[in-house]
């Protein structure tokens, strides 16, 4: 070879290796549009907090957040469009604790991975999960429920499942010694719906799935699932409070990407969703319909996944409860 040569030769390398740097660089920026995968109906907490978190995001530099409502499977439909999506953070999901944690244990067989098939990138939200009974029930209280799960069958709804409504309901009955019926909807809309009619005798929810029933006296809450009161809720005792500190227990939802999605991109996307819950307006939106702000690195949120499903465990495997 030529010292000519060796020259070109050297000069093209470096171009083609300048090349592979940039479609390299490339590839670790987050794409103009992201769709957000919920795995729930319009209107519960998963849904109206990712919105009102895109809405941020699309207002404050982007990129633009589309979010899609994919609800059935016990959140499967939904995740599995995610697993199966290009890691480029053009497409994630909704993941909350029912499908990360607890549908291990509640399943015989899942069509995903929650800790192999997912990068998680951050909670957004944790909400105060309320016993909502119809307003016309002649009951006050969690004792009260329970002494009429004595007298007859109760009917439970829940959002799916193995949805927390699911867990919490069968929960209950398991600690409150009363038989029921479970009767899973898609999405917490449709349980409220029906629990407003009279045709089920409660239901475990978010509270701002219930806050507009509950202000116009259409609903009871009879209990928030936590040790402490909520400073939005004064009025509402816990579970604690009334004998079962055993239902006091943390939701939350978050986001996921497919596994594979670069650290870049997975962080860009948590700066992203953190920056709009830090702001006024979205914890003003949060406040208003009773949700609280979340927020966790991708580090936080996969050790709280590993830590939650080894509590889930426990919970699923007290309750019997198990999905064929």
């Amino acid at each position: 070879m030529t010292r000519t040569q060796g020259g070109r030769s050297l000069a093209v390398a470096l171009v083609l290796g300048t090349g592979c740097f940039i479609a390299d660089a490339s590839a670790q920026k987050l794409p103009e549009q992201v769709r957000i995968l919920v795995p729930f109906t319009p209107g519960g907490a998963a849904d109206t907090g990712i919105r009102i978190v895109s809405q941020w995001i699309n207002q404050n530099g982007g990129p633009q957040m589309v979010v899609e409502n994919r609800p059935g499977g016990a959140s499967a439909v939904a995740l599995n469009a995610v697993k199966t999506s290009q890691p480029d953070g053009s497409v994630i999901g909704v993941c909350e604790s029912g499908a990360m944690s607890a549908n291990r244990w509640l399943f015989k067989s899942l069509s995903y991975d929650p800790q192999k098939d997912f990068a998680p990138i951050t909670t957004y939200v944790s909400v105060p999960i309320a016993l909502a009974v119809p307003g016309t029930m002649p009951v006050n209280s969690m004792q009260d429920l329970v002494k009429l799960g004595g007298t007859r069958e109760l009917s439970y709804g829940s959002q799916a499942v193995g949805a927390s409504g699911h867990l919490m309901g069968a929960y209950f009955a398991k600690l409150g010694e009363f038989k029921t019926i479970h009767v899973p909807f898609r999405g917490s809309g449709p349980a409220v719906t029906e629990l407003v009619a009279g045709r089920l005798d409660y239901f475990w929810t978010s509270f701002p799935s219930l806050k507009g029933f509950y202000d116009n006296g259409q609903i009871k809450v009879l209990a928030l699932g936590s040790a402490k009161r909520d400073p939005a809720f004064p009025k509402v005792p816990t579970t604690a409070e009334q004998g079962f500190p055993q239902l006091a227990i943390d939701f939350w939802f978050g986001l996921c990407a497919p596994a594979g999605t670069p650290a870049a991109i997975v962080n860009e996307l948590q700066a992203r969703v953190a920056k709009a819950l830090q702001s006024k307006e979205v914890q003003a939106q949060y406040q208003a319909v009773g949700m609280q702000v979340h927020s966790t690195t991708p580090e936080e949120f996969t050790k709280l996944i590993v830590d939650d499903t080894a509590r889930f465990k426990e919970i699923v495997e007290s309750t019997g409860a198990k999905i064929e």
